[in-house]
């Protein structure tokens, strides 16, 4: 920009010293002209006493028509000025050097009231003029010169003083704890780094939680396992105590019992990550959800009469929507074997597939419901997390406190919410909306 600026004002300059120049050498041609008429030398000195002068002045010539010189300024020394070349469109106005060798500006015109095909130039020296222009010059470039230098020590300045709480900040997150999060950034930096540092302290709330969810599962994990392992090493100790085939059978069902614990929690940790890590990708059929949930409480039904529980579906003829039957398989027994497994003796367990609208047009939405009693809606964001259970509670030979963990993570990989609402000590979990076919 400042380069342009430049560019533009000395255009600006030279276009005015030339238009100067020309108007002077027009106003003395003219002069010449008029003077010429009078062939006394005497006479022309008087009228033109500054071509007289020696020197960083004014000159002329006449050149006749075959381009000989014929009349020079007293000042020349007999050194006529350069004609512009043959056959100049007249009047012609052109750079060149005056007869003592300095740079000048011409003007060449026909020369009226004499013979045919003179020609008359006048000059006039602009050594003055170039000398000033080039003092214009270095100021402007001076002047740029010097804004930008004092642009960038203030940008400098500036940069410094916006980035140093930044680079203050960075040490001190060098030195942060890997047991301890640090400060919020944002109570140290200036309003205009507001955004920055909410997302930053945004990122690193999530990854200290991270950080404690992956250490509260190694401390969970932990204590799985060693409840089946302690359980099988006592078995096995009773039995080689004991010494007889009985007691050896039944310390081997109770190792082989709990080494299926083991295995289904080591399963289902896998399916997980298989699933959080986008390993496994849906494969999206056309199904009926209505015979699918059928089939699923059909299989729960003598389960939940030995429970006293009563296990009812409540779904239209049929429902169809486009999903992974396999994903949605597992997601329903996951939901219904808790839901049966929980609920308390006497009570029923409910399921309804009920059509809805969504976003993205018809849709079905899977609900599944059982008393809760122990539940509190603080519990609620803790459902789905890995190997979390009720402090009163234990794993089970079915249950380790991950199936509701993966029944999340296989809904995610259908991209359909899973929802928990806890209603009159009653628990609702609704999967869905399912677009419908």
């Amino acid at each position: 920009m400042l380069a342009v600026l430049v560019l533009l004002m000395d255009y600006r300059i030279d276009a005015g010293v030339y238009d100067h120049l020309d108007t002077v050498l027009a106003d003395q041609a003219r002069s010449v002209t008029y003077a010429l008429k009078y062939n006394d030398p005497a006479t022309l000195e008087q009228l033109l006493p500054h071509y007289a002068i020696p020197g960083h002045t004014e000159f002329f010539t006449v050149y006749d028509a075959d381009a000989r010189m014929v009349l020079t300024s007293a000042n020349s020394a007999g050194v006529a000025i350069a004609a512009p070349g043959r056959d100049p469109n007249l009047p012609f106005y052109y750079d060149v050097l005056t007869p003592d060798g300095h740079s000048a500006r011409a003007l060449a015109v026909a020369l009226d009231g004499h013979e045919t095909g003179r020609l008359l130039i006048v000059a006039t020296e602009r050594e003055a003029w170039d000398n000033a222009e080039g003092g214009i010059h270095s100021v402007l470039l001076g002047g740029v010169a010097f804004t930008i230098i004092v642009v960038l020590l203030l940008v400098q300045w500036v940069v410094r003083g916006a980035f140093a709480p930044l680079l203050e900040q960075g040490a001190r997150i060098a030195r942060m704890d890997a047991e301890k999060p640090p400060e919020r950034v944002g109570e140290h930096l200036p309003a205009e780094l507001a955004p920055f540092a909410d997302a930053f302290d945004s990122g690193i709330a999530k990854l200290y939680g991270a950080i404690e969810r992956e250490r509260r599962f190694s401390r969970d994990i932990a204590h799985e396992l060693r409840t089946p392992l302690a359980e099988t090493r006592m078995t096995a100790e009773v039995a080689l105590g004991d010494g007889d085939s009985a007691a050896l059978r039944s310390g081997l069902v109770t190792a082989i019992a709990a080494t299926e614990r083991m295995q289904r929690s080591v399963d289902t940790l896998l399916a997980l990550a298989r699933f959080e890590s986008g390993q496994e990708a849906p494969a999206l059929d056309p199904l009926d959800v209505v015979q699918l949930a059928t089939i699923q409480v059909e299989a729960l039904r003598r389960a939940a009469e030995a429970n006293q529980i009563v296990l009812a579906l409540h779904a239209p003829a049929e429902a169809w929507v486009h999903s992974d039957i396999g994903i949605l398989e597992r997601i329903l027994t996951n939901l219904l074997q808790n839901a049966v497994d929980y609920a308390p003796a006497g009570s029923a367990v409910h399921c309804s597939i009920d059509p809805v609208q969504s976003g993205a047009g018809s849709a079905h939405l899977i609900c599944i419901d059982n008393e809760a009693p122990q539940l509190t809606q603080a519990d609620l964001r803790h459902l789905g997390t890995r190997f979390w259970r009720k402090p009163n509670e234990g794993g089970t030979e079915k249950h380790a406190g991950l199936g509701l963990a993966l029944a999340l993570a296989l809904a995610r990989s259908l991209d359909v919410r899973l929802d928990f609402e806890l209603r009159d000590s009653r628990l609702h979990v609704k999967l869905g909306p399912l677009p419908a076919l």
